[in-house]
């Protein structure tokens, strides 16, 4: 004695759209879920995709940004001991 998939994934909605909910309820009404599940995992694979490559132009600039920084510090913290030198021979 089973219950349907809808059904178990209605109490997860934070994970699942209520559309995606239905579209399954519809599926496996008609005999199609199989179907359903496949077209369905393309679609949030597409998501995925779209989301990393996404994530990944704005990772660089920030990295590059980071990077520059610690260049600057590095630089900074070699050239101020020879300034204060100099001010020392002066």
């Amino acid at each position: 004695k089973g219950h349907p998939l809808a059904r178990s994934l209605e109490e997860c909605r934070l994970l699942f759209p209520p559309a995606v909910i239905e579209m399954i309820s519809v599926a496996e009404e008609s005999g199609g879920l199989d179907q359903e599940l496949t077209r369905l995992a393309g679609a949030y694979e597409v998501e995925l995709d779209r989301h990393l490559k996404m994530m990944v132009a704005l990772a660089e600039p920030l990295m590059l940004f980071v990077m520059a920084v610690l260049v600057g510090t590095v630089v900074i913290g070699m050239l101020l001991p020879i300034f204060n030198l100099q001010e020392l021979i002066r």
